[in-house]
């Protein structure tokens, strides 16, 4: 993939070394700052990388067979008594993981000193932050702190020693010298053309990079709508469910679906990652305590909704339906945050990684090569009246959603509380939401085709609300006006955002471009081919799914018999014991 190509030769040990000390001599900024590349050793660590893939593979071979035996021994329901099958069960437990953590370390040692072979070194992709330091002074301190050079007393590899970027990448440099190893490449740097796709007669449709801008938004609006109402659930079931039988009919309305719907989150991320690499690092960095809160809660929920029948007894559930309720309340208010603080702008300035010195706004464009975006302010000044009222807006728009959804999926009293609740909510989430975009529109956003959004959203979560009146109620029009207010207003956040993927509130000069922050065109061409592959089929799925449990659920349903007795845990019963 790095060559773009299936026929390419990969270099030895020796020409690892040989071509880094090349190209890093040829760059007059380096061997101005670190000297002769020759003293450095770029070779990666072959013990290392020898035994973790022997370690990754065989660990994984014992889990699998491990595994296969497990399934065999206990075909058709049977439910073996072999001593030494329950032993090497729970020593296979831990297998798949250190299996995948041994791949990891090959992963991460055998490929250096690259990051992407041969596009992207080490040198150039990563950050001089320590995890205690990003933890700790990218959250609270206003200021980023370094480490300096006193902490590396011997010559290392510069790659750990001090990151730094190329706006022309050596390879480029040396392939307009006519350099025999990169004749041919094409550029990489972020002057170079991205790809376009095209009509009949090559007509310019649109960038790869503006495409996949788009598309992070349509992943973030799938995953909204759907976890969406997974949250409003989580958040109304100590108000709709009056005890343990109707608690169960609530959570089981999205058991089928919220483990998926998740997924789009994770899919949003890890797009976000590949096409945007400079974006992810920024948000991620910047929002680091944020983003690890959200984690946080999205594990506690995972564990509520899958322990909670795991044992037999009404106080094990209800303690579980608390902290479902209590992680669904915080994850939306989080995310609101984050969404206000991608319209209103973050404290972002261009810094020089060498000395840690602000760049002057006029020059940003001349000092790319040597400075990276960083949030200044800290993790406060992420928490300003515009973001709290984002927060407070998601929260209520979800709410509203999931009571819709409720009403919905469910049969008997459960039904009748939420729709009782879905009138008022669908107000409050009405006139919290339009406070929030009216204040973007007119206060942060210059976009003028941020209009059509917001009037979309606008004008569906009004029709959303007046569909969940008693005197109007149509439970399914309402559940898709809600679905269409909330695309709308994730469209109005992205096109606020254009033409930059991180709006600076200091001074736009600041601002992180969609051409600053996005992949090289090989890598957003491999992307959009795998994804008009894959899409389609996970669009069916999805589609599938959700066809298949379209009936309502009902108290009479509901089945409490599940899980193990507290007192039996311990003496031979298993979770797939009848």
């Amino acid at each position: 993939m790095s060559h773009n190509s299936f026929t390419a030769t990969s270099e030895g040990v020796a020409d690892v070394q040989e071509r880094m000390v090349e190209l890093l001599n040829s760059d007059a900024n380096f061997t101005a700052k670190y000297g002769d590349a020759s003293q450095y050793d770029f070779r990666p660590p072959q013990m290392v990388a020898f035994w973790s893939f022997r370690f990754m593979i065989g660990l994984g071979m014992l889990a699998f067979l491990l595994a296969a035996w497990g399934l065999w021994a206990t075909r058709g329901g049977r439910t073996s008594s072999n001593k030494w099958l329950s032993v090497l069960a729970l020593v296979n437990l831990p297998l798949p993981f250190a299996a995948a953590s041994f791949g990891w370390i090959f992963t991460e040692m055998g490929r250096q000193p690259w990051v992407v072979v041969p596009n992207l070194q080490a040198l150039s992709a990563g950050s001089d932050l320590g995890s205690v330091n990003m933890m700790t002074d990218m959250g609270i301190s206003p200021q980023r702190s370094r480490w300096p050079d006193a902490h590396l007393a011997h010559p290392v590899h510069p790659a750990v020693r001090r990151p730094r970027r190329h706006v022309v990448h050596p390879h480029e440099a040396l392939r307009r010298r006519g350099h025999p190893l990169v004749e041919g490449r094409q550029g990489t740097g972020r002057g170079s053309r991205r790809p376009v796709l095209r009509l009949l007669r090559g007509t310019p449709i649109m960038t790869l990079s503006i495409l996949w801008f788009v598309l992070i938004a349509v992943l973030w609006t799938v995953y909204l709508i759907l976890e969406g109402f997974d949250f409003g659930v989580g958040m109304l079931l100590p108000f709709v469910a009056k005890g343990d039988r109707e608690r169960t009919q609530t959570v089981r309305t999205i058991g089928p679906h919220w483990d998926g719907n998740e997924v789009w989150l994770l899919t949003a991320g890890g797009a976000t990652f590949a096409a945007f690499p400079e974006w992810y690092a920024t948000m991620f960095s910047g929002m680091y305590l944020a983003l690890f809160l959200i984690l946080v809660c999205l594990i506690i929920r995972v564990m509520a909704i899958e322990w909670r029948s795991k044992v037999a007894t009404e106080k094990w559930r209800h303690a579980w339906d608390w902290a479902h309720t209590i992680s669904a309340w915080l994850v939306p208010i989080l995310l609101g945050v984050a969404f206000a603080n991608f319209v209103q702008g973050m404290r972002i300035e261009v810094v020089d990684v060498a000395t840690g010195t602000v760049i002057d706004p006029t020059l940003v464009n001349q000092s790319l090569a040597s400075a990276t975006h960083q949030l200044t302010g800290g993790f406060f000044s992420l928490l300003t009246p515009y973001t709290i009222l984002g927060g407070l807006a998601v929260m209520a728009v979800c709410l509203a959603h999931g009571a819709q959804f409720l009403a919905l999926k469910t049969t008997g009293e459960v039904r009748d509380r939420a729709n009782a609740i879905a009138a008022p909510a669908t107000i409050a989430a009405t006139v919290l939401a339009a406070a929030w975009l009216m204040w973007g529109q007119f206060a942060y956003t210059t976009n003028v085709l941020a209009w059509i959004p917001l009037v979309v959203a606008a004008l569906a979560i009004i029709v959303s609300t007046a569909l969940s009146q008693a005197s109007l109620r149509r439970e399914g029009w309402s559940f898709v006006a809600s679905s269409v207010a909330i695309a709308g207003a994730v469209a109005w956040v992205f096109a606020s955002m254009a033409p930059a993927v991180q709006k600076s509130s200091i001074n736009p000069a600041y601002s992180l471009t969609i051409d600053q922050a996005s992949s090289t065109p090989s890598t957003l061409t491999v992307m959009t081919i795998v994804t008009v592959c894959l899409l389609p089929i996970v669009l069916v799925y999805v589609f599938w799914s959700y066809w298949m449990f379209r009936a309502r659920v009902g108290v009479e349903d509901v089945e409490t018999r599940t899980g193990l007795l507290l007192k039996k845990i311990r003496v031979g019963e298993n979770f797939f014991a009848s």
